[in-house]
């Protein structure tokens, strides 16, 4: 039976403008230590970032009666469905997730943005969205063999 919490092997939602975050609102999130898990996605095109966020609303207690900081109001859009995935997107495509293409950047950027304990990898998944980047060939076309002249060097025809 599998873990009704594992959601590898369910279908994820399409990622849309209602459940992507900027870079600026993730380092926001790890700031104020409300990521739950941070998943990376392996896709043939690429990585993608994923991350859930707690149920920590004491953060937002806090700030409740004095002047609201700027940052307030998307630390509660992120807390307001705990558990809820969200794609790390850019700003000029929220309808497709941020693609990465090297692991080990990747973690290394994951580290300096982000500095949590761990995150997920999850290989052989799809891209939800239409993406810019082409997919790439399985098999590498062999390269064009050059023509070569019918005369020796030297020779003037």
């Amino acid at each position: 039976m599998t873990d009704p919490k594992n959601r590898t092997d369910m279908k994820r939602q399409p990622c849309s403008p209602s459940n992507s975050i900027l870079e600026g609102d993730l380092e926001l999130a790890a700031k104020h230590q409300i990521i739950e898990k941070l998943r990376v996605m392996e896709t043939p095109i690429g990585f993608y970032v994923t991350a859930e966020f707690s149920d920590k609303s004491h953060v937002l207690e806090k700030h409740k009666g004095t002047g609201l900081p700027e940052w307030f109001y998307i630390i509660a859009q992120m807390l307001s469905e705990p558990g809820k995935e969200w794609y790390l997107t850019t700003r000029r495509d929220r309808t497709v997730p941020k693609l990465f293409k090297d692991l080990k950047r990747l973690n290394d950027h994951l580290k300096e943005a982000y500095p949590t304990d761990r995150f997920e990898l999850i290989r052989g998944q799809d891209v939800p969205g239409t993406p810019k980047t082409k997919a790439r060939p399985k098999h590498p076309k062999p390269k064009a063999q050059t023509r070569t002249s019918a005369t020796k060097k030297g020779n003037v025809q």
